[in-house]
């Protein structure tokens, strides 16, 4: 906020005694000092190197300026190559682009790569005042309190010049293969090619107080001449004649003792010069005349003023200036583009710079309303008159100015605070009234004069007009349509393309007036919605060359779109500057220009990028008045702001497109600076570890010293997709993966312009040998035949494993086989003993039963003889045997054994194992009691996925031939054969068997 000030006092103080309009004494005037970074602020040589830094010595140190910050050298005790405990006299870069710094206690060489400062042996007791390089033999010469030397480059050898005139030479200069040099009294000119020298004094040369020289581009010789009064001695290229220019002449007062210590000739030969307290003047060599850029400021005394060190420009054409203890001014000379008129003349209170309303007579004169008067500039002259009513008896019904509006070509209307004031130019009479005395006496926020040559008023509380048809003042409330909106102050009063009326009211939001149509609409901001209104408290409208009408209030700025019905609304998330918003004009390429309290704000016409500026770029506060703004019949705006009346060519506005001089300033590994042996300004290749992937890049742009006006783009091939813009100029990265990338980098004045120039450095990151594709190959092929021999090995157990399975359960088959044979084999002599018992007692009862029975046993034992060999049978033959055997059993025990056989017809075909069946047969006859009265029912049936051998319980007491593994030997033989389980269900009544079919 300090410098800030500083910046508005600096450039008001410009504009002394007088109402400025439009003077070329303007400059865009930027300071720096400790508060930016400076070392200290009292500053006493200024340079440049190779690259484009600015490099300022300061009492304390050097300092090093990449257009944003500063990077400090000091003095360190025990510090090798660190600059002396000294005071720095000058800066110099040389051809070859080494930096040259000229201490109180000799010469010292900076090293750009490794940043240190090595001395220059035998000029450790040499006061170095300026430093030149000679253009032919490339040596180096110095002005130092020993005498004028020159200094071979390497070897450091010493050649004196001009011996005898040690204490007399005030300056040199070079010029071409010549070396100027001048004492108080005497101009030498050395050839520095043969080494001849020529020697002038009167009458080219009359003067005896000679202490600076320059050359201009046109060979010009410029000497500055001390003393009373002050002189410029102007010197043919020739060396033939010379001029003595008497400074006081032009100036139309004396110097004084506020003599001249710098001379500096422009690129355009412009001669600037120093003064010790009275800052800067500009001699014109055609008009012969003395512009003086004073620093004077009534409530501001204390700004920098004194220069006691050389004016040096920079090759972008800046000019820099140090001072005593207020640290460095810098200025372009071409690029000043905003004036401002301030009301002086007397002292009058800060609130006389408020700038409140303007307006233009058809002739052409300029009016001004300020918070503190009004002023009248007559066209084409200085001639400038002021109303106010300090001192003076009553001239404005007050000094606060709202409104201004021409009627006719003699008739301006006044708003005032507390009433309205015409003024006739024919009479050069103030009136404090309308003619009719109709109009009250009240705040006056807006007076507009329409298109059908109605005067328009929009005063604190209501809206009057006066009217074109009857020449009267009316209230709106005689208009139907008016009546029911204007519930308020009306702060102003726009008309459009299509002549309608747009009223901003004062907290009610806005209206509009059809007067053809005779319709009203009226909008107020919503808190909810974003289509609508930003603000109710409207302090500006305009229309575009789109037709969409644009709103400025407190809280934003709005548009709207007469033909859909729609608002838009802009904020700073759209990128507004600020909130609050004023005066509005669009200039002939349809751009939109909004007054903020963060400076002056232009929206493209593509309604997407705003471009602010602000007192970087020459405004003389950043806080405009909550007052319309005013276009001239030239074009130019008339922007009211707290520092004056901002006047400015819109079309010649806009960001400065210089040739940059884009550099990387430096580049940091995990947030440390990282030194290589090229200097990082002129790298093209990185190449890095692959643990340094954690990156950062400063990007600096050294021709633009304006970071509102300075953007970087950049982009990482393979890592951003497309460009990243920003105006810190720094890209970070983090984690990235070893290999080859391309950093690209660029930098413009403006956000929406890309089609510049760019620079590329190359960056290699080592992979990290277990990140690497070879390590990864390898340890896949590692791993592939790791695979390879683990999955061989493994087919090999499983093999074995399987053999020996499968040998264990070929053994465990034949161990159930030949236990079922066993089975078999043991049943048959006992089942055997019964039938031939059975047979011999039917041979003696009935022959022919006996017969059919020795029939059915023979198929029997026909059927086991056959099947023995097969593992499975089907069911269909197992059933047939089945009932052969039954027919035996029942033979034998009559009606003490009844069997029923239920077998679906779709399940004969399935598979079970030979005697199954038989045997289940056999295990319920053998547990179970058999009796006419208590008959054993067996029941064989199919169900589901089974065949079921039930019957009914009637348990013996004592079982003989049973060795309880019969049941048990089945199950164990049937799991080679199916995965479904036999099952044995018993409960009290019943018992069965399930036996799956295969």
């Amino acid at each position: 906020m300090r410098r800030l000030a500083r910046l508005l006092h600096l450039l008001a103080g410009m504009l002394f005694s007088m109402f400025v309009f439009g003077q070329p004494n303007n400059l865009n005037t930027h300071i720096l000092d400790a508060d930016d970074g400076l070392a200290d602020a009292v500053v006493r040589a200024i340079g440049q190197d190779k690259y484009g830094y600015i490099w300022i010595g300061t009492v304390s140190g050097l300092n090093r300026y990449d257009g944003t910050s500063f990077k400090r050298y000091f003095s360190e005790p025990g510090k090798p190559f660190c600059i002396p405990a000294s005071v720095s006299r000058c800066i110099f870069s040389d051809t070859q682009g080494d930096l040259w710094i000229g201490f109180n206690n000799g010469l010292y060489r900076f090293d750009h790569r490794t940043e240190n400062f090595y001395p220059v042996k035998g000029t450790e007791h040499w006061e170095i005042k300026k430093i030149r390089q000679d253009p032919v033999s490339q040596q180096l010469i110095l002005q130092t309190s020993k005498g004028l030397v020159s200094v071979e480059k390497g070897s450091f050898r010493f050649h004196w010049m001009l011996s005898g005139q040690v204490n007399t030479v005030r300056d040199l200069e070079v010029k071409d293969s010549s070396l100027l040099v001048i004492t108080d009294s005497l101009l030498y000119k050395i050839d520095l090619s043969s080494g001849k020298i020529l020697r002038f004094s009167a009458p080219l040369v009359s003067e005896n107080s000679m202490n600076k020289i320059a050359v201009a581009r046109d060979g010009v010789i410029w000497i500055v001449c001390g003393g009373a009064p002050n002189a410029l001695l102007k010197i043919d290229p020739s060396l033939k004649k010379s001029e003595r220019i008497d400074l006081d002449k032009t100036r139309g007062e004396p110097l004084g003792n506020n003599g001249i210590n710098s001379i500096l000739v422009d690129h355009r030969n412009r001669i600037w010069l120093a003064t010790y307290a009275n800052w800067l003047y500009t001699y014109d060599d055609n008009t012969r005349t003395t512009s003086w850029y004073m620093n004077w400021n009534p409530y501001a005394p204390t700004l920098p003023r004194y220069i006691t060190s050389p004016v040096f420009q920079s090759k972008n054409h800046v000019i820099w200036v140090p001072t005593e203890g207020y640290g460095v001014c810098y200025f372009h000379p071409d690029r000043n583009l905003f004036l401002t008129h301030t009301p002086f003349g007397t002292l009058l209170p800060q609130s006389s710079f408020w700038g409140r309303a303007a307006a233009a007579e058809p002739n052409g004169n300029l009016w001004f309303g300020w918070a503190s008067g009004l002023s009248r500039v007559m066209a084409g002259t200085d001639s400038i008159t002021h109303w106010n009513n300090y001192g003076h008896s009553k001239m404005l019904h007050n000094n606060s100015i709202r409104s201004l509006a021409w009627e006719n070509d003699s008739t301006i209307w006044i708003g005032t605070a507390k009433g309205v004031n015409r003024y006739n130019s024919l009479t050069d009479s103030m009136y404090f009234d309308d003619p009719d005395h109709q109009l009250p006496h009240v705040f006056y926020w807006s007076i507009k004069k329409d298109s059908r040559q109605n005067i328009w008023f929009g005063v604190g509380n209501g809206l009057y007009f006066k009217s074109a048809g009857d020449n009267r003042i009316h209230r709106s409330i005689e208009i139907p349509e008016l009546k029911p909106v204007i519930d308020t102050g009306v702060r102003v009063i726009y008309e459009d393309s299509e002549k309608r009326l747009w009223l901003g009211m004062d907290g009610t939001g806005l209206r509009m007036y059809d007067p053809d149509r005779h319709e009203v609409q009226m909008w107020k901001a919503s808190p909810t919605g974003k289509a609508s209104l930003l603000g109710n408290t409207i302090t500006a409208i305009t229309q575009d060359k789109s037709g969409l009408i644009w709103i400025s209030s407190f809280n934003g700025l709005t548009s709207y779109n007469t033909l859909t019905g729609q608002f838009k609304q802009y904020t700073t998330e759209e990128g507004l500057p600020a909130a609050k918003c004023s005066g509005l004009l669009v200039d002939d390429a349809n751009r939109l220009w909004i007054a903020t309290t963060a400076g002056l704000a232009m929206l493209d016409n593509s309604r997407r990028q705003f471009t602010l500026f602000t007192t970087d770029d020459g405004l003389p506060t950043l806080e405009f008045t909550d007052m319309p703004a005013f276009r001239k019949s030239n074009g130019n705006f008339l922007f009211p702001s707290m520092g004056g009346f901002i006047e400015f060519d819109p079309l010649q506005v806009k960001p400065q497109f210089n040739e940059s001089n884009l550099y990387l300033a430096s580049i940091k590994i995990f947030d440390k600076p990282y030194t290589t042996d090229i200097n990082t300004e002129e790298l093209s290749e990185l190449f890095l570890k692959g643990n340094e992937n954690f990156i950062s890049f400063q990007m600096v742009d050294l021709n633009n010293n304006n970071p509102n006006q300075r953007f970087f783009a950049y982009r990482l091939e393979d890592v951003d997709q497309d460009w990243v813009v920003n105006n810190s100029g720094i890209a970070s990265y983090t984690k990235l993966p070893g290999g080859d990338y391309i950093f690209r980098y660029k930098t413009s004045a403006d956000a929406e312009q890309w089609v510049v120039p760019e620079k590329t450095l190359r960056v290699h990151i080592e992979t990290v040998y277990y990140k690497s594709s070879w390590f990864w190959l390898t340890m896949l092929s590692l791993l592939c035949i790791f695979s390879y021999l683990w999955y061989r090995n493994l087919l090999r157990q499983q093999k074995k494993i399987y053999l020996l399975q499968s040998r264990a359960q070929l053994l465990e088959k034949e161990k159930a086989m030949a236990m079922f044979e066993a089975l078999k084999q043991q049943l048959n002599p006992h089942f055997l003993f019964n039938s031939l018992s059975s047979l011999g007692s039917l041979i003696r009862t009935d022959q022919g039963l006996a017969g059919k029975f020795l029939e059915s046993l023979s198929k029997t034992y026909r059927y086991i003889l056959q099947s023995r060999n097969n593992d499975l049978i089907s069911l269909e033959e197992e059933i047939k045997f089945v009932s052969s055997y039954i027919r035996l059993l029942e033979t034998r025990f009559q009606s003490a054994l009844k069997t029923e056989l239920d077998i679906e017809t779709g399940k004969l075909n399935r598979k079970i194992v030979p005697v199954t069946l038989q045997n289940l047969i056999d295990n319920a006859i053998k547990h179970n009691s058999i009796d006419q009265d208590m008959p054993l029912v067996i029941r064989i049936f199919t169900e589901g996925q089974y065949v079921v051998v039930r019957n009914n319980i009637q348990k013996k007491g004592i079982v003989e031939t049973s060795n309880r593994q019969g049941l048990q030997q089945l199950k164990t033989l049937y799991t080679y054969f199916t995965q479904q389980p036999i099952l044995i269900e018993e409960s009290p009544l019943i018992f069965q068997v399930k036996i799956p079919l295969i």
